[in-house]
C-alpha cells in the first residue's frame, strides 16, 4: 500500500524499506514494481480508480507519517460525501 500511495503522489517509490533482498534482487523487485504499477488495475494516470481502495491507501499512509496531497484528501473527502 505504501508503494501505491508513493505512485498515486509521484514521488520516488521506495516502500517502507520492509523488504530486504540481496542487491541484485532488490534491482529485479524495484524494475518489476516500475513496470507492473502503472498498469494496477485500480489506478489510472496516477489517480485511484475508487474512493474505498484510495482512502485505505491515504489513510494507511497517513498513519505512518507520510505526507499525501491536500487534493487527493479533498477528492477522496468528496467521493465519499457522493
Amino acid at each position: 500500500m505504501a508503494l501505491l500511495a508513493q505512485y498515486a503522489e509521484s514521488k520516488p517509490l521506495e516502500g517502507t524499506g520492509r523488504v530486504a533482498l540481496p542487491p541484485a534482487d532488490m534491482e529485479k523487485y524495484n524494475d518489476m514494481i516500475r513496470t507492473y504499477l502503472p498498469h494496477h488495475p485500480f489506478i489510472r494516470q496516477h489517480e485511484f480508480g475508487n474512493a474505498v481502495l484510495g482512502s485505505t491507501v491515504v489513510a494507511r499512509a497517513v498513519y505512518h507519517g507520510r505526507s499525501i496531497s491536500q487534493d487527493r484528501l479533498v477528492s477522496l473527502s468528496r467521493q465519499w460525501r457522493q
